[in-house]
Parts: C-alpha cells; sequence; structure tokens
C-alpha cells in the first residue's frame, strides 16, 4: 500500500495511491498521527475504489511528515554516490543530522540561499 500526502485544493489530505491516481483515505489530521493505529484502517484502506481518486498528475504531493522531530542520515551509502563525491569508501557508516525545515515535497523546488 502506497501511502501519500497530497493537496487537491482544499489543503493537506492523505491518500492511498493506486496506479495513476490517489484516493482520500478519510483520515483527519497529520499521516504521522495515524502510524501508531495503522492496522486499524488497513482493511478499509485497502478496499478502497481506485475509480473514486483523483489523478496524480490533478494534486499537489506533499512530505509525508512536514515537520518530523529529529532527521538523521547516512551519507556515501551506496557506490554511486562515493563514486560521484570523489571520496573513498567510508569504514564505517557516516552520519548527519538535516534541519526540519528542510523536508520538502517530493516536486517541490528545493530552496537554497544565496
Amino acid at each position: 500500500m502506497k501511502v501519500a500526502a497530497y493537496d487537491a485544493g482544499a489543503g493537506p489530505r492523505i491518500g492511498i495511491v493506486l496506479g495513476d491516481r490517489i484516493i482520500d483515505a478519510g483520515l483527519d489530521g497529520p499521516l504521522a498521527g495515524h502510524l501508531p493505529d495503522w492496522s486499524q484502517h488497513e482493511a478499509r484502506l485497502a478496499a478502497l475504489d481506485p475509480a473514486t481518486g483523483l489523478p496524480l498528475s490533478g494534486v499537489r504531493l506533499l512530505a509525508p511528515v512536514p515537520r518530523p522531530g529529529k532527521i538523521f542520515a547516512i551519507g556515501l551509502n551506496y557506490a554511486d554516490h562515493i563514486a560521484e563525491s570523489g571520496m573513498g569508501t567510508p569504514e564505517r557508516q557516516v552520519w548527519f543530522t538535516k534541519a526540519q525545515t528542510s523536508v520538502n515535497g517530493p516536486f517541490d523546488p528545493v530552496q537554497a540561499p544565496k
């Protein structure tokens, strides 16, 4: 099951992506608030009819968790990235953090300081 946060013009919603359509999940509030009890929603959401959804091309996909508490990431964690960086393969994981404000929707412009 693919879950997405989206906006079809009336504010943020949670939806289920089926093919090239998104179906409103009927859940209010942010996605993160529903994760602890997600199993209670799965059967109903799996039965949603794709015909009732909207085309993905007609909605704006949002960041699934807009302001997470902490973001920890691992750098240089695959061969292509190591090669493009010109650095050697690290002996241990390279961890770094990101600011909450770095979270973005998948097709939103990335704001870079001048």
